[in-house]
């Protein structure tokens, strides 16, 4: 309040000096104006007074005499100055002469002036002036401005007391209402700020994101349920004991390198947005904002925010594999036609040549069937991969499907010298599978097998019962898998043989699919490579098949085993 009673009194003492300031300068305008309009009257009272003729005949007879030019003016000047004095005596406040050995200029005293040059015969012989004396204009100026600055003062101090009297009175009212109302108005800020970080608290509790805030040590501050959630995928911590703990033991009890991580950027003043990171087997989209103090410029903590994009990876990813699929089922629907009619002729006309040749040529006619037989299986699983029709699918125990592969099985594994166990679970629910599906998904996983091994290897297929359905096992003990190769094995066209297609692996997977069920792969290089298939149960009363066909018993992995 008294800040603008400050701004008020400038602002007034301002436009008192302005109007003063004006005045003083109007009145010495008017006054020089004056003066010079006397100038003009006193000059035309000397011309009156001075006879041009009697001053020529004057100047002529003084200059015929034989002296120096100083002792003429001397008696010019003696001559006139009796009408000088008088005309002086008249305007006792103008300076006025005739002046015959000065040229025509300023005076000190003077102010204003006139001035005449006189000429005798075409020479300059002198001067008359008339000047308003400087003392008496500034003595005028000053009376003026003495009784001016007076006035304007006087008003000045009716003014300021008035204005003082006026805000000050309007200070007292206004500190007795704001004594009244300010414990109120406290009170009301504090509940109004209390709500809104109550608001702000559920909001930020509600966000389906995790979010984390840290201290200036690097401890956590506050962090919501969905962050909460988050470290309870990995450990039971209550959010009591979250709060307050540092991120860096945390981090070092997940199996982060702290320095390294993206928290400790943000903790360092660096910004972080949607930075993608993959960590913990999760893909995640990061944001960190560090909170710096705008005083000091020191960080005094971090917030975080992660998001969990592992499901839109894996959505991206399948779209990317159907992508594939689809550019293969076009491409399969315009070849499989093609290539299966004179295939099939190819191989009539060769078994007949084979009928009728030498037994020294019954070798190349054998390797000719044998290729066709694999190009009709390369055009089988191409196929597979594109068969967007439903499944045909019955009742049938898994386990009666490997029982029937078995010798197809152990005859590929002898010529290559590989061992083969079977371990059967007794007693398996009846599944409902299409049979010719699972036995290309049996003999594709388990050439696969063989081919990894050298001799002396071992081959194991195994099932066993779970609550939910049926896990089906094949174990190699080959070269394995490296583990950055693990997510494309089952790409379309990705292979590692030198005469493989890229199919085998894909189709297996599209089977797995077909029967809703998942299938897993574990590897570890030079020790081997273990898929892990699991059928789920349905809900469907079916009686379990019977056996056929005499039983064989072996032992293998401790359990006793049963083969057709």
């Amino acid at each position: 309040m008294w800040k603008a009673y400050l701004i008020v009194s400038v602002v007034i003492t301002i436009a008192a000096a302005a109007i003063a300031g004006y005045l003083i300068a109007e009145k010495k305008n008017v006054l020089i104006t004056n003066k010079q309009i006397g100038l003009l009257k006193l000059a035309s009272t000397l011309e009156r007074k001075l006879n041009a003729d009697d001053l020529t005949k004057d100047i002529s007879r003084v200059n015929g005499l034989a002296i120096n030019q100083a002792e003429k003016a001397a008696i010019l000047n003696n001559l006139y100055e009796p009408l000088l004095l008088e005309t002086a005596k008249e305007n006792p406040e103008y300076d006025i002469g005739i002046s015959f050995d000065k040229p025509a200029g300023w005076e000190e005293q003077s102010v204003l002036y006139i001035s005449h040059p006189l000429y005798i015969d075409g020479q300059f012989s002198g001067h008359m002036r008339a000047g308003y004396m400087l003392d008496y204009l500034d003595k005028e100026i000053g009376q003026y401005t003495t009784t001016l600055l007076t006035l304007v003062f006087g008003v000045w101090v009716l003014l300021m007391s008035l204005l003082y009297l006026v805000f000050y009175k309007f200070t007292i009212e206004s500190s007795r209402l704001s004594c009244l109302t300010s414990d109120a108005e406290a009170e009301g800020r504090e509940a109004i700020d209390r709500q809104a970080s109550s608001k702000l608290a559920c909001l930020i509790d509600l966000c389906p994101l995790p979010i984390i805030e840290l201290d200036d040590n690097g401890c956590i501050a506050n962090l919501n349920k969905a962050m909460q959630d988050l470290y309870n995928r990995y450990f039971t911590y209550s959010r009591e004991v979250l709060i307050g703990e540092s991120i860096q033991a945390l981090s070092s009890q997940l199996g982060i390198e702290y320095k390294k991580s993206f928290i400790a950027r943000v903790m360092d003043g660096q910004e972080i947005r949607n930075e993608y990171l993959r960590q913990l087997g999760y893909d995640w989209i990061l944001n960190g904002i560090p909170i710096i103090n705008a005083d000091t410029g020191r960080v005094n903590g971090a917030i975080a925010i992660y998001h969990d994009i592992s499901e839109a990876e894996k959505t991206k990813q399948e779209m990317a594999r159907l992508e594939s699929l689809n550019a293969i089922g076009e491409t399969a629907a315009s070849m499989a036609h093609e290539l299966r009619n004179p295939a099939c002729a190819i191989r009539g006309f060769v078994e007949l040549l084979q009928r009728k040749c030498r037994e020294d040529q019954q070798e190349y006619y054998g390797i000719i069937l044998e290729e066709l037989d694999r190009m009709n299986g390369i055009i089988e699983d191409f196929l597979s991969l594109t068969r967007n029709r439903l499944i045909d699918k019955t009742p049938l125990d898994i386990n009666e499907v490997l029982r029937s592969l078995y010798p197809l099985i152990l005859s590929d594994a002898l010529k290559n010298g590989i061992e083969l166990e079977y371990n059967l679970c007794e007693k398996a629910e009846a599944l409902r599978l299409n049979p010719r599906e699972i036995r290309q998904l049996v003999l594709n996983l388990a050439r696969n097998g063989i081919d990894a091994m050298s001799p002396r290897g071992i081959l194991r297929i195994s099932t066993e019962k779970t609550m939910s359905g049926i896990n089906l096992i094949i174990q190699d003990t080959g070269t394995g898998i490296q583990p950055e190769l693990l997510n494309k094995i089952f790409e379309p066209f990705y292979t590692s043989k030198q005469n493989g297609t890229g199919l085998g692996l894909a189709v297996c997977r599209n089977i797995i699919e077909g029967h809703a069920g998942t299938i897993k792969v574990e590897s570890e290089v030079d020790k081997g490579t273990t898929f892990i298939m699991f059928f789920p149960n349905v809900k469907e009363e079916c009686c379990r098949l019977p056996k056929s066909g005499p039983e064989v018993g072996i032992y293998s992995m401790g359990c006793e085993m049963t083969t057709p």
